[in-house]
């Protein structure tokens, strides 16, 4: 019975662990430590992450060690559409992590601890032979090791769905297998009975080395049962014997049917066996390569929303293109480049040429194609019964093309395409108004959408200041970039930008660039600011008034005339109203701004408060809650930021006038639904 996540206990406060544990992985390398996978005497498994100056030649796999360690639950996702670290580890057995332990008094190994040693041993060879970007290359392709592949080439083969091919699957195993059988029937001219006991013997081998991924997995175990068979002069059906290797893997390690790897192989090879008749339709490489890649990509759409909530509508042409040339170039000659350590220098030299040239010419044209705009489809999450009726229609489509009753099938591949576009497009019936405060820890983002989508909004991007001298975008492309993706929200209608600070700005040039927004709000910026903000900019201030549909935006501050330095002083204030229904947005505006605003005649009592400046006590008086008289309270901070933001004394003051607050670093992301009159507060964490 395969287990669930549910089934397990995760840890839920730290615990301090004292006893011996059974190493259950290899090393596993990340960007700036190891870490091992140990199973405790419980049977529970936990992570273990080691920096990487640590010594751990003691620890392989199937070592029993003594653990001394202080295990805490992996970090929950806290925003819709976040890639949740604590069910990713779930999924796999592990209910908690510990950073640098002591691993001490290891005994012992598994058959499997030599097999990864080996592994070990030929990825140094490459190091003493080639160069960095070769090594890079190599890793991935042989040994399913991406962590040296430079981020932007990752980026641009995510773009375009090609991933796979940068990853083992059944691809890369039979063409390595294939290589095997042909160098030993026609090089070493060995009968066939023998070359099958010898593949017999290298495949659990190979699975090891090339990384023991579930596609390679798959693909292995197929092989080597069809080898066995042969022995015996015995045929099965190839879903048969798929399904027998699909119930094995899951006897053997059951959380693989969580892990997506193992999703897509078994679903693209079931796909693509059962579409056995439509390749024999036709004689031509060419339509048979195209009703792979189609079949392929189908299969597993419904799954790649449902994770990623967008897919590349020209993948299946890239495809047609990229794997016919990793399958007759990049992968046949990165095992030659593999063999050819043990050759001499100058042959290994001359295929490193080849291979980098081809790699070279490979990153031109993703260059010249770029990442259009228009290839990307975003279409959200898609609901349940879009899943199952996308396949029921997906195996109409495939029954009614191998019947070869095409226009019934086109018929059917249209209805299955247009449940996908119906969900996604869903959003304009929906009438509710949807305000979202994001956890972007010490910094601000707010996504507004207003009724059957009439305009989506996003308040700030801000990122949390750091003192490395790179900035980076991390609330952008974790946090801020899923959420969008995971609303179906590929366009902005308008950025919002509250004043200058990184920790309201950070990302907005990201955002921009990424999604496009119609128009760009904001008072005043620095002109290095405003050239890293490319799009069409409108300067706001107090007066102004923004009508939107049945939406309107009113500027309550910044005052021309009263501005000064201080930036927080000036913050784009604006109050949106639609219907009865009213929000306030306040930045990071001190006292005195408030001050002004409660002297303005546009401004009294409001729904919604985004309590100003993370909660500080720079802001939010007594005089000015009495004057907004909020029901609700919403306050962006980080979790033990070290400005002890919110302030006590700010919290107890909306306590006291019986505001509900919610805050991020508590409540995780806060989604305000507004329909027929009345407002209601999600929080993501309850």
């Amino acid at each position: 019975m395969t287990p669930t996540p549910q089934s397990l206990t995760p840890i839920q406060e730290k615990w301090n662990y004292q006893h011996t544990v059974t190493i259950k992985s290899d090393q596993n390398i990340h960007d700036q430590s190891y870490s091992y996978v140990a199973e405790l005497e419980d049977g529970q498994r936990v992570q273990l992450f080691f920096d990487q100056e640590a010594e751990l030649s003691h620890v392989v796999h199937g070592a029993t060690c003594y653990l001394e360690a202080e295990l805490s639950s992996p970090d929950p996702a806290t925003n819709p559409g976040q890639f949740d670290y604590r069910s990713f580890l779930q999924n796999e057995g592990i209910v908690a992590i510990s950073y640098n332990p002591t691993l001490i008094n290891c005994d012992g190994n598994s058959v499997l601890s030599h097999l990864y040693q080996y592994r070990s041993t030929l990825m140094g060879g490459l190091n003493e032979t080639y160069q960095a970007d070769t090594i890079a290359w190599l890793n991935a392709l042989i040994f399913g090791d991406r962590q040296g592949l430079d981020e932007e080439v990752l980026g641009v083969y995510q773009f375009w769905n090609i991933t796979h091919l940068l990853a083992i699957s059944g691809l890369h195993v039979g063409l390595t297998l294939g290589m095997i059988y042909y160098v030993l029937l026609y090089g070493l001219k060995l009968p066939k009975e023998r070359i099958n006991l010898i593949l017999l013997f290298f495949i659990p081998f190979y699975i090891v080395i090339a990384g023991a991924n579930p596609p390679v997995i798959r693909a292995g175990l197929m092989a080597a049962l069809f080898i066995i068979l042969s022995f015996y002069k015995k045929r099965l059906d190839t879903t048969d014997i798929l399904s027998f290797i699909f119930l094995v893997v899951l006897w053997i390690d059951p959380y693989l049917i969580y892990q997506l790897g193992f999703q897509f192989s078994f679903v693209v090879t079931f796909s693509l066996v059962l579409s056995k008749s439509l390749l024999t339709q036709s004689n031509h490489w060419l339509s048979q390569s195209l009703i792979i890649s189609l079949v392929s990509q189908l299969a597993i759409l419904p799954i790649q929303l449902t994770h990623f909530h967008f897919t590349n509508a020209l993948s299946i042409l890239i495809n047609l293109i990229m794997v016919p040339v990793y399958s007759v170039l990049i992968i046949p000659l990165s095992i030659l480049l593999l063999i050819s350590v043990w050759l001499p220098q100058p042959i290994s030299f001359l295929l490193e040429r080849v291979f980098l040239s081809m790699q070279e010419v490979i990153q031109s044209i993703f260059s010249i194609m770029g990442q259009p705009y228009f290839a990307t489809w975003v279409t959200g999450e898609p609901p349940m019964i879009a899943i199952v009726l996308f396949y029921i229609s997906w195996l109409v489509m495939m029954r009614l093309w191998a019947l070869k009753e095409l226009g019934k099938a086109a018929l059917a591949g249209c209805v299955m395409i247009s449940i996908l576009l119906i969900a996604q497009y869903s959003v304009y019936l929906d009438k509710n108004l949807y305000l979202t405060m994001l956890d972007v820890g010490q910094a601000e983002a707010v996504v507004l959408e207003l009724p059957n989508r009439e305009g989506v909004f996003l308040f700030d991007a801000g990122e949390e200041v750091s003192f490395s001298e790179v900035q980076s975008h991390d609330n952008y492309e974790n946090i801020i970039k899923p959420f969008l993706w995971s609303r179906g929200i590929k366009h902005l209608d308008g950025l919002w930008i509250s004043h200058a600070d990184y920790d309201h700005i950070g990302s907005a040039s990201q955002v921009i660039h990424d999604f496009h927004p119609e128009l760009l709000f904001r008072y005043s910026l620095e002109q290095s600011e405003l050239d890293s903000l490319d799009g069409t900019t409108m300067q706001v201030e107090k007066g102004d008034i923004i009508k939107w549909k049945d939406t309107t935006f009113t500027v309550l501050a910044p005052d021309v005339g009263k501005v000064t330095d201080d930036e927080n002083e000036r913050s784009v204030v604006v109050l949106v109203e639609y219907d009865d229904f009213s929000i306030l947005m306040t930045g990071d505006i001190t006292n005195s701004v408030e001050e002004e605003l409660m002297n303005a005649e546009k401004l009294g009592e409001v729904d919604i408060l985004k309590v100003a400046h993370h909660g500080s006590d720079t802001s939010t008086s007594e005089s000015f809650l009495q004057h907004v008289n909020p029901t609700t309270g919403l306050i962006s901070v980080g979790h033990n930021n070290h400005y002890n933001h919110p302030s006590p004394e700010v919290y107890d003051r909306l306590v006291k006038h019986d505001i509900a607050v919610y805050r991020t670093d508590e409540n995780g992301a806060i989604t305000i639904k507004f329909i027929d009159g009345q407002h209601t507060a999600d929080p993501f964490i309850p």
